[in-house]
């Protein structure tokens, strides 16, 4: 069990360096701290009874769970009759006993972690999850080598942030308060969409900048000294009521009119005819390595591919600037409750335009009244893109479409955060892995279909929790295992004629439904999924 201290006296570094001074013991400001996180969903224990905490959202409710430490992994099963492993319906009826869900999952070398999921070669975490190589992670979701994350989401090589949200990624960021999408950034605060700059209040669309505040340029002698007095009053704020005005309370604020002369701008790397045209490619011979039939025109697949791809809401919504429909992902990054402030290619003229001198202000309310004319926000970016259809946060991405977070990744389509990977297909977190269809929230794995949580595996079908599998049907909770159905191991001859037969029921399906009966997360019934939403 990990102590107050271990993360109080981080906490107080932290609010040290962001706001010069501390601001109070850490157990002040939980639900503070907890609002922006992604929470993870919590079920109990079908042996214990004890909380287990699980990453993704669309698990049943009538689901069998397991701690990850509740595990028999030298548990044994009989092999199936040929009866019981003829077709999809009968083989899901026969191992039944056999699907149950893990979480508390912690992988890699770790110490120091509770009430979390799916965590990878990290010290020091608490209440979170999806977090890897990083240390001292609190309240916060979605973490890749980052280290003192105080309810933050979606970070990446990124240090010393409270309650921020996507920041860092392929640049790193650092000593970030309050601000969203910032990458090659340092010392921001209540900003958004930056990128390469550094010392910034309330300053919107900017790329390499410093000494701004509502984005007007100071020299550092005038930025020092309104800086100081903005910091001073935010510690006060903080330490007097245990919370400050947030990013999102300062977008949903009144917008005075604004009158840009728009023109239309091409973003770089946006070409979503080819991004078509090459996924299409990649996803025909996708599916005729996975599914052994080349299925054609991938939007007719669309809805089933994503159907379990946790965050995945692309909607579009009138840019309130251009008067022209934006890309927007309102369900994530706390953007459900703000409307008419998303904006798309038209940040570069945005970009433009700063407060006047009179309206920069060392009072902290002034200023939030004063910058919330400018307060707009863009799910718009992407860097050394190619080939791209719906650019929401994609970097050094080839033939993406309409992905979120596509980052160094080379042919996907419907999916949320694939990276380094190629021809990925309705996946959650795919990372380091290559020809994937449904597959979630897993690394270094190839030829997959309708996965969830596996790692060093190949050539698995219906898998849960795997690691070391290769060629593998309907295996939850092994390791090191091949031709194995169910969990145990076949004849080569045996385990491919199985496959074969499998692959044409479901090729058959998907053609003539572009959808399945079953997937990795409803396997118990095969009926449409009852989403759980047991937060904390």
């Amino acid at each position: 069990m990990l102590s107050e201290f271990d993360f109080d006296s981080k906490f107080r570094q932290t609010c040290r360096i962001l706001f010069g001074d501390e601001i109070g013991p850490l157990t002040n400001f939980i639900p503070y701290l907890t609002e922006y996180m992604q929470k993870p969903n919590i079920f109990k224990s079908y042996i214990s009874n004890n909380d287990v905490y699980v990453s993704g959202q669309h698990y049943m409710s009538s689901a069998k769970f397991l701690a990850f430490d509740e595990l028999d992994w030298k548990r044994k099963f009989p092999p199936l009759s040929i009866n019981e492993i003829k077709d999809i319906d009968s083989i899901a009826n026969a191992l039944y006993e056999r699907f149950i869900y893990t979480g508390n999952i912690v992988l890699g070398t770790c110490k120091n972690i509770e009430r979390s999921s799916n965590i990878i070669d990290s010290f020091f975490v608490s209440d979170s999850n999806m977090v890897s190589k990083s240390e001292y992670v609190l309240r916060s979701s979605f973490i890749r080598n980052s280290k003192y994350m105080f309810g933050t989401h979606d970070s990446g090589n990124a240090s010393f942030a409270i309650r921020a949200r996507c920041i860092g990624g392929p640049k790193s960021a650092m000593r970030l308060f309050e601000s969203f999408l910032i990458t090659g950034s340092s010392d921001i605060f209540y900003s958004s969409n930056l990128d390469g700059c550094q010392k910034c209040w309330f300053s919107f669309f900017q790329r390499g900048k410093k000494y701004l505040i509502g984005n007007f340029e100071l020299t550092p002698i005038e930025y020092s000294k309104i800086e100081s007095q903005l910091r001073e009053q935010l510690r006060s704020e903080l330490s007097n009521k245990k919370r400050a005005p947030g990013l999102f309370d300062l977008l949903k604020m009144k917008k005075s009119s604004m009158v840009l002369s728009t023109k239309p701008l091409i973003n770089d790397g946006c070409d979503p005819k080819r991004a078509k045209e090459e996924v299409e490619k990649a996803w025909r011979s996708t599916s005729s390595i996975l599914v052994g039939k080349e299925l054609s025109d991938i939007d007719k697949y669309g809805k089933w591919l994503s159907s379990n791809v946790d965050f995945y809401d692309i909607s579009m919504e009138r840019s309130p600037i251009s008067n022209e429909d934006v890309y927007v992902i309102k369900k994530y990054w706390m953007l459900e409750n703000i409307s008419k402030v998303f904006i798309g290619m038209e940040k570069e003229q945005l970009a433009l335009v700063s407060l006047p001198r009179n309206e920069i202000s060392s009072n902290l309310s002034e200023m939030i009244e004063n910058a919330s004319c400018i307060a707009y926000i863009s799910c718009y970016y992407s860097e050394k893109c190619t080939n791209l259809d719906a650019p929401i946060v994609s970097a050094n991405a080839i033939n993406a479409y309409k992905n979120i977070l596509a980052v160094l990744t080379k042919n996907a389509g419907f999916s949320f955060w694939p990276r380094e990977s190629t021809n990925i297909f309705g996946g959650t977190c795919a990372f380091s892995s290559s020809f994937c269809i449904n597959t979630h929230y897993v690394q270094n794995v190839n030829r997959t279909f309708e996965v969830n949580i596996a790692n060093n595996s190949s050539d698995i079908y219906f898998c849960h929790n795997v690691e070391g599998v290769y060629d593998g049907m309907y295996c939850f909770n092994v390791k090191s295992i091949r031709n194995a159905i169910g969990n145990v191991e076949y004849s080569r001859d045996d385990f491919v004629k199985f496959k074969k037969t499998l692959l044409e029921q479901i090729s058959n399906e998907l053609e003539r439904t572009k959808t399945l009966r079953f997937n990795i997360y409803n396997l118990v019934t095969g009926q449409k999924n009852e989403r759980s939403r047991s937060y904390y």
